[in-house]
């Protein structure tokens, strides 16, 4: 079998790992995580079946950068607690670089590999679905919500009882939180396109998860940020039960919850948020 000269097989690893890390600009985080993994599993195999180095050095190629992005991300997060979103893409390409360094020394067979990691990547996407913010309405701690508050730019305090009489979205924000920034644009574009309707409002939420850490951030995406701002702690997470961002929660203008989860706002997908907005607005 032909093998890759050493630049070709460099190159190949880098447009693999490009792959991977830009998927999230235009996959939403379940199916990411579900055909990046597969894809790297796939990838990993043929590129050390045609690779010019030695076993070793290959496999240290292949899974070292990325292994350490995730890795030094996820350890970040220890430490800073941050919201980090990647945790089960860096357990599942550790779980893949541990079966083909099995697959490598002949301890396990190629096709075992395959056959045990496609049904532990279903069950890895399953996980993390049904405790994603996708799923978790029905866990909010309803009986904490009079405990939630709020502050904006100059220090008023509100609750979300404040928010009563109109149909209220909030986007919850974090400065590490990859996905935020294009979802507040998105957001934005979603509230010009009710801005004369006085029956709904749109708020922007920043949890001030490490907040002090990345002041350059904090204000670089805030300064896009035209609607209201306002600002609250990590409390809420706990005290709500939220898990992600960035995360949706709609309001009715009675202060129940309509709607809590990830933000879509692309037009055939599941809770599609013009079309949450239109039924609520039809009972008010």
């Amino acid at each position: 079998m032909k093998k890759f000269s050493k630049i070709q097989f460099i190159l190949l690893n880098i447009i693999v790992l490009t792959i991977i890390i830009v998927s999230g600009a235009f996959l939403i985080k379940i199916i990411q995580l579900f055909l990046t993994n597969v894809f790297f599993l796939f990838s990993s195999l043929y590129l050390l079946s045609k690779s010019p180095f030695s076993k070793r050095i290959s496999l240290l190629i292949i899974f070292v950068p990325i292994l350490l992005l995730y890795g030094g991300a996820y350890i970040y997060d220890l430490i800073y607690d941050e919201g980090f979103t990647g945790k089960p893409f860096f357990w599942g390409y550790l779980i893949i670089a541990l079966l083909i360094y099995l697959s490598s020394i002949n301890s396990i067979s190629k096709k075992n590999v395959i056959y045990f990691f496609i049904p532990f990547c279903f069950f890895l996407t399953a996980h993390v679905w049904y405790n994603s913010a996708e799923n978790e309405k029905e866990k909010i701690e309803l009986t904490q919500m009079v405990n939630a508050r709020f502050i904006d730019k100059i220090g008023n305090d509100y609750s979300l009882n404040s928010f009563n009489g109109k149909l209220t979205l909030f986007e919850f924000w974090t400065t590490g939180c990859a996905n935020c920034p294009e979802s507040i644009a998105k957001f934005h574009e979603l509230a010009e396109q009710y801005k004369s309707n006085k029956s709904v409002d749109f708020k922007v939420v920043n949890i001030n998860l490490g907040k002090r850490h990345n002041e350059k951030i904090f204000e670089q995406i805030e300064s896009e940020i035209k609607l209201e701002r306002l600002y609250t702690d990590e409390d809420i997470f706990k005290q709500l039960n939220f898990n992600a961002a960035p995360s949706i929660l709609i309001l009715d203008a009675q202060g129940g919850i309509v709607y809590f989860g990830y933000p879509n706002f692309k037009k055939f997908t599941q809770n599609y948020l013009p079309k949450i907005i239109e039924k609520e607005l039809a009972k008010m």
